[in-house]
């Protein structure tokens, strides 16, 4: 899902003839693996030595994996031996911090957006089986109704009932 050339991690869609395509949309998907953190304790690490010799297996069979995670092991360790697992290595987290932290993407003053307003002046465009499917950012508003909003006349929002 990661994209080297745009910082940025994206959806893959699979296709039913077995190929993948992937959709550059920045939106709240790439920003999910900054979640998959979390910090892990020596006395939690002592207390499931099993788990820790897995990950160092999985590792040594699959080096390409570390290349791509937080660093972690003894030279990594923070205050009182603290452990970081993270699947966002520094680079990539500088990187996705950067279009995060970026008003021109995603930092708004109300907080994060879920779509990138990179997207209002370049919408991302998909074709499949004879149609275009388009993603594009609208300031608090959707023009579709999947996303709950509607436009109801110049100036005016609405939300649409599902009863």
């Amino acid at each position: 899902m990661w994209d080297e050339e745009d910082g940025f991690y994206y959806d893959v869609l699979r296709l039913p003839d077995g190929s993948a395509t992937r959709l550059k949309v920045r939106s709240m998907v790439g920003l999910l693996p900054l979640c998959a953190t979390t910090a892990v304790e020596k006395w939690q690490r002592e207390r499931v030595p099993r788990l820790v010799e897995g990950f160092a297996e999985q590792v040594q069979r699959m080096p390409e994996l570390f290349e791509s995670i937080h660093p972690t092991g003894p030279r990594h360790l923070g205050v009182a031996e603290c452990g970081i697992l993270g699947l966002v290595n520094q680079d990539r987290l500088r990187r996705i911090l950067t279009r995060t932290l970026d008003e021109n993407e995603f930092l708004s003053p109300y907080g994060i957006r879920s779509l990138s307003r990179y997207h209002a002046e370049h919408p991302y465009v998909f074709n499949a089986g004879g149609q275009e499917y388009r993603v594009s950012y609208l300031l608090a508003e959707s023009d579709s109704g999947m996303f709950g909003a509607t436009r109801t006349g110049p100036g005016r929002s609405g939300c649409r009932s599902t009863r």
